[in-house]
């Protein structure tokens, strides 16, 4: 037809995927814009390459879906954000959360093998000791596990929300005796199990911190 067809090519760089879901939750979302010819996301170097009509789509509309999808935008490698920066920096708010949530869950497992004299019920106590750090603990999970569904997607977030998030309500309900006694109480285990789990996420993003670091050298 006498006209040429110019695509543009980027590298976007993504922080937070941990499986193949996130691969494909990424994908399925950049697809969705309009101009996007070709999308091939990588989860070992947590890279997206993706080809584009640049006159119908561009970086913004890159980190807006990608951002709206629950991941991190690190820029482009064109274009690079402060990646180590903020690595870092999300390495650091994951070890505060989880010595905490050790820390209170081995509390609570002491706790329930001692005997207390309380002018009221210890799983009362235990409901006090263990609800602030469960929240600031699992509140990264429980929002990974809301935009999976969000983007209708069952990952590994959807089934560790769940898991934890059953054994604390069993316990909320053990401790005022709704449906189940108070032989169901798994405060420190649904603690520990939150520490458990970000701990794999802190040891994971630290070695993929590390390879990134050993293929830029």
């Amino acid at each position: 037809m006498g006209y040429d067809v110019i695509f543009g090519h980027t590298t976007v760089k993504i922080g937070g995927m941990t499986c193949t879901m996130c691969v494909k939750t990424i994908a399925n979302a950049l697809k969705k814009l309009d101009g996007i010819i070709e999308v091939s996301v990588n989860l070992g170097t947590e890279k997206t390459h993706i080809v584009y009509n640049p006159e119908e789509v561009g970086t913004v509309d890159f980190k807006k879906a990608i951002e709206s999808a629950g991941y991190k935008y690190l820029g482009t490698e064109e274009k690079p954000l402060e990646e180590e920066e903020t690595r870092k920096k999300e390495l650091k708010s994951r070890l505060v959360r989880i010595i905490l949530g050790f820390a209170f869950g081995i509390l609570l497992m002491l706790m329930g093998y001692l005997k207390l004299t309380l002018p009221f019920e210890k799983s009362l106590l235990m409901l006090l000791v263990a609800t602030p750090p469960f929240i600031y603990v699992s509140l990264p999970i429980f929002r990974a596990g809301f935009r999976a569904l969000k983007n209708q997607t069952l990952n590994m977030d959807v089934m560790y929300s769940m898991g934890i998030g059953v054994a604390y309500i069993s316990s909320l309900m053990g401790t005022f005796n709704l449906v189940l006694t108070r032989d169901f109480l798994f405060y420190d285990a649904a603690l520990l199990l939150a520490s458990f789990l970000s701990l794999g996420r802190f040891l994971e993003a630290q070695a993929k911190g590390k390879t990134s670091e050993v293929i830029k050298n």
